[in-house]
C-alpha cells in the first residue's frame, strides 16, 4: 500500500537529486588532475555550501578513471550517518551545516561505490569522548586519518576549523586542528569562493547567512593559492565564484503522514 508519507518521501529524494545535477561543476580537467597529484587530500570547509560536496564528488570521479590505489573518502560525519533515516537526517535532529542537503547526496554517491566495491567510506566521528590514554579528540581523529591514508589514496573533508595543519598567526589554539596529527603526506586544501556567497549553520542562528569574500587573498575562480595564512597548504577557489548555501536534508519517512 502507497501512504502519502512515502509518496512524499519519493517526491523530496526526487527533488533533491535534480537540484543536485542541476548545480554541479566540476573543477577543470586540469585542475581535479593537479589536486590528486598531491596525493592524500584534507580539505577543509565551510559547512552548509552546495559546491564543497559537489567537489568531493567530482575529486572521487576522476579519482576512481585515473587513480591505481584503493579510493577512501572520510567524512565528518557520525557513523550512524550511513542510515538515511538516522537521526542527524531527521526532523528533530538539531541540525548543522555538516547535515545538508548536498552532504546527503554526496553520501549517497558514496555509498552506492561502495557497494560496488570502488571505494571505501569512513565516518569521523567513531569516537565521541577522549579515550582514557589522555588523547584529545582531535588526536584520535588525526591519527585514524593518518592511518586511512597509509591504506590508500585518502580525501578526507571536515570544517576548515578541523583541517589546518598549523596555526595561523593570532588565532587562539582551540583543540579541533585533527590536521596536526595527520603527517606529513597530507595535503591541507582550504576550499573557499572568490566573492564569498551564502551558507546554512547555525552560528549564531541556524539559516542561511552571508559569507564575505576572503580578506587580503585573491584569487580567481578554479585556481590555487598559497594558504600558509590560514593554516593549510592551499587555499583552492571553487569554479563558481560565490557558494550556495544548502539547508538541511530532513527526510520524510513512511510514518509521516
Amino acid at each position: 500500500m502507497i501512504t502519502k508519507g512515502r509518496i512524499l518521501l519519493v517526491v523530496a529524494l526526487v527533488y533533491a537529486m535534480s537540484l543536485h545535477a542541476q548545480l554541479v561543476q566540476c573543477p577543470s580537467d586540469a585542475m581535479l588532475i593537479k589536486l590528486l597529484s598531491f596525493g592524500d587530500l584534507y580539505l577543509g570547509e565551510i559547512h552548509g555550501t552546495a559546491e564543497t560536496p559537489q567537489l568531493v564528488q567530482c575529486l572521487v570521479e576522476k579519482a576512481l578513471a585515473t587513480s591505481k590505489e584503493r579510493i577512501i573518502v572520510s567524512l565528518e560525519l557520525e557513523s550512524g550517518a550511513r542510515d538515511p533515516g538516522s537521526y542527524p537526517w531527521q526532523e528533530t535532529s538539531p541540525h548543522d551545516g555538516r547535515t545538508s542537503k548536498a552532504m546527503f547526496n554526496l553520501l549517497a554517491y558514496l555509498k552506492d561505490k561502495e557497494s560496488q566495491g570502488l571505494l571505501n567510506l569512513d565516518f569521523q566521528h567513531k569516537i565521541i569522548f577522549d579515550r582514557p590514554d589522555g588523547k584529545s579528540r582531535a588526536e584520535i581523529i588525526g591519527l585514524d586519518l593518518k592511518a586511512l591514508s597509509e591504506r590508500g589514496l585518502l580525501i578526507a573533508l571536515s570544517g576548515n576549523a578541523h583541517s589546518m595543519k598549523t596555526m595561523p598567526p593570532g588565532m587562539p589554539l582551540n583543540g579541533l586542528q585533527e590536521g596536526r596529527y595527520v603527517g606529513p603526506n597530507m595535503t591541507h586544501i582550504w576550499v573557499q569562493a572568490v566573492d564569498g556567497g551564502t551558507t546554512w549553520n547555525c552560528s549564531p542562528d541556524c539559516g542561511v547567512h552571508e559569507m564575505k569574500k576572503l580578506s587580503r587573498i585573491d584569487g580567481n575562480p578554479d585556481t590555487l593559492v598559497d594558504g600558509s595564512t590560514v593554516g593549510h597548504d592551499y587555499i583552492y577557489f571553487i569554479p563558481q565564484r560565490t557558494f550556495t548555501a544548502s539547508p538541511p536534508q530532513k527526510v520524510i519517512t513512511d510514518t509521516q503522514h
